[in-house]
């Protein structure tokens, strides 16, 4: 016989890891119960079979009580050859019975947590702790309130300089106050971005829970995150955004970003800066790579601890939808890590933002069909003449001279920007970005070493 843990042992143990306790001890009282509020004994748990095969129909239901002895949720256990959902119906109506709002349906590989008041079973990584299911209980967001909240193009603005439209130096319009406006960072929201959140509020009031943005570079995805982030918490549904990035430029680029443009209001956090007071801040920006590092988001992070995901750049986290290839280190994903984060609160809303995203991809397009909820491409961007008419230029020259034009380019244009005084993201080169980060040391010692007119009058 294989000596491998079964659905109990691996049951009991996701118990005891999440705070529970089979018998009383120094940290409390027992709060796993047997029907009729029965304590259990030690040799009643021996009984049982470790994979429940000692137990009528292979299952068995605990009754999960608070400090108050009160059942709080029902622990439908199954053994490990029984799916965990073949008994919701039967957990549901237990838990009515016993005045029990929540139900855990498990088969210790499985698991899946349940409000009984709201949809369908959501899957589960690990047990809720007594602590979490309490504050799932008295967190009651007002997804109406977030849905009618009035949001206009001075919604960012409203939080840098709440004002603004008394001072001397605002002339009636954006048009009219062009200085004023560029002398003091003011960021108003464009009508697209606008529109995307309108989209959101209305998926929101209708009760789902999962979206996606598709906007081109350069649209301005970090200022609608900001607007999205103040929306959520000015009505108080949210506790606290989680920002998730791909990249470390990016995650510094979202922090200033953010402090920009929503404090005093709200405090962002980078989570490697603050890994002791972290949970002071309303926003906390991370790489993706940072929580998959031996499983942080598993041990530093309790499902309660956010209530707004935010992910950005998602077309670099579509491994789950590119091909059964990547399922081999399935656990190693970035977008399995995201998928594992918001399935483990009921109560948790995921957006993410992608700049493209590939549709005729049979396995994408039945993940994201029914979650785009707004889009904005390059050439809309550019009939809106947010984006001047370009032309292709096609370069014929080495890596570190294609480089070098690429820096000249984004220095000329940044100039223009300032004498016109133009809001622009910094320009980013389509060369492919880690062949540039590979060379970019390279490049800048020679440069130090042997920079000469010829170098750039090659670049022309």
């Amino acid at each position: 016989m294989k000596n491998e843990a079964h659905s109990r042992i691996k049951i009991n143990q996701l118990l005891t890891e999440a705070g529970w306790r089979f018998f009383d001890n120094e940290e409390g009282k027992a709060n796993i119960l047997l029907e009729n509020h029965v304590k259990i004994t030690q040799r009643e748990i021996d009984t049982w079979g470790n994979d429940y095969e000692k137990t009528k129909n292979g299952s068995l239901d605990f009754l999960l009580v608070d400090s108050d002895n009160k059942p709080i949720c029902v622990l439908e256990a199954k053994k490990e050859s029984l799916h965990p959902l073949v008994a919701k119906e039967q957990a549901r109506k237990y838990a009515k019975t016993v005045g029990a709002r929540y139900v855990i349906l498990s088969n210790g590989i499985v698991h899946y947590f349940w409000d009984t008041t709201k949809g369908n079973p959501k899957p589960i990584y690990k047990f809720p702790s007594p602590e979490e299911i309490g504050a799932i209980k008295n967190w009651n967001p007002d997804r109406n309130s977030l849905a009618n909240e009035e949001v206009a193009v001075d919604y960012i603005v409203k939080v840098q300089m709440p004002d603004f439209a008394e001072r001397p130096e605002w002339n009636g319009s954006i048009e009219a106050s062009k200085d004023f406006i560029w002398s003091n960072g003011l960021r108003f929201l464009r009508h697209y971005q606008l529109k995307a959140i309108q989209a959101l509020q209305s998926a929101v009031g209708e009760g789902k829970d999962r979206f996606l943005f598709e906007m081109a570079t350069g649209t301005g995805k970090t200022l609608t995150s900001a607007a999205v982030i103040r929306l959520f918490l000015r009505t108080q549904n949210t506790r606290r955004v989680l920002f998730l990035v791909d990249r470390l430029e990016l995650e510094d680029q979202a922090w200033k970003a953010f402090t920009e443009y929503l404090k005093p209001d709200y405090t962002t956090f980078i989570y490697k800066e603050h890994k002791n007071d972290w949970r002071k801040c309303d926003i906390l920006v991370t790489t993706i790579q940072s929580l998959m590092h031996n499983d942080k988001y598993r041990y530093d992070f309790a499902p309660t601890d956010f209530d707004l995901l935010i992910s950005d750049e998602a077309h670099h986290l579509q491994t789950l939808t590119k091909s059964s290839k990547e399922e081999v280190e399935l656990e190693k994903s970035w977008e399995y890590t995201i998928e594992r984060i918001f399935q483990s609160n009921t109560e948790n809303i995921l957006l993410e933002f992608t700049a493209t995203i590939d549709l005729s991809n049979e396995n994408i397009y039945q993940k994201y069909e029914d979650k785009i909820i707004f889009q904005y491409d390059l050439k809309q961007f550019r009939l809106d003449k947010y984006s001047k008419e370009i032309e292709v230029l096609q370069a014929d020259l080495e890596p570190i001279d294609r480089a070098i034009q690429a820096i000249i380019l984004s220095q000329y244009r940044r100039k223009i920007a300032e004498k016109n005084k133009v809001q622009v993201d910094m320009i980013k080169s389509h060369y492919n970005y880690k062949v540039f980060m590979k060379q970019s040391n390279r490049l800048i010692r020679r440069i130090q070493t042997s920079y000469q007119i010829s170098t750039i009058e090659r670049s022309r």
